[in-house]
């Protein structure tokens, strides 16, 4: 019988998914100590691109369904590839707490673009002052710290923003 709570395995998965995703650009940040950031992306998706391959055997998943597919696959992968390098060689150059921030702000990016690509997700006035305001939101978190921002550190920020831009195409 379902009394309204969440089953205990989906609260468990859920927080092991937080915890994994939560810790993700800490861990870029410390393995880009040993290892070269173009290094460590690539190790990264090819375990992942390995992992996948066993899925879809198991599952009995083709690899390659039709062109149509595997064109926008190719194209969703390297948009996310190019994604992940402008993370891992961002984070070279600030803060694993910054990265957070400027990288969640794909949905910004994706706002925009559903606005310019899809007919029917216009942003009207008060979807762009929110967009606005919210996009402001983000400037003033680091408003304090403008004054100590080293150039090398908005090095690192700007390519995280680009990585940003690209994961919000990857959404689109």
């Amino acid at each position: 019988m379902n009394d309204g709570r969440l089953p205990r395995n989906a609260i468990l998965m859920m927080l092991v998914i937080c915890c994994v995703w939560g810790g993700n650009m800490a861990a870029i940040k410390i393995g880009s100590k040993w290892l070269a950031p173009a290094f460590g992306a690539a190790v990264r998706s090819a375990v992942a691109a390995l992992l996948l391959f066993v899925w879809m055997r198991f599952k009995g998943v083709p690899l390659f369904p039709n062109r149509s597919i595997t064109v926008h696959g190719l194209v969703v992968g390297l948009l996310f590839g190019v994604e992940f390098a402008f993370i891992f060689m961002g984070l070279q150059y600030t803060l694993a707490s910054r990265a957070y921030v400027y990288i969640y702000t794909h949905p910004f990016f994706v706002a925009l673009g559903a606005h310019f690509i899809f007919s029917n997700d216009r942003l009207n006035p008060p979807k762009a002052l929110g967009l606005s305001l919210a996009f402001g939101g983000v400037a003033l978190l680091f408003a304090d710290n403008w004054g100590t921002t080293s150039s090398e550190m908005l090095r690192g920020d700007v390519m995280l923003l680009r990585g940003s831009f690209f994961w919000g195409f990857t959404t689109l």
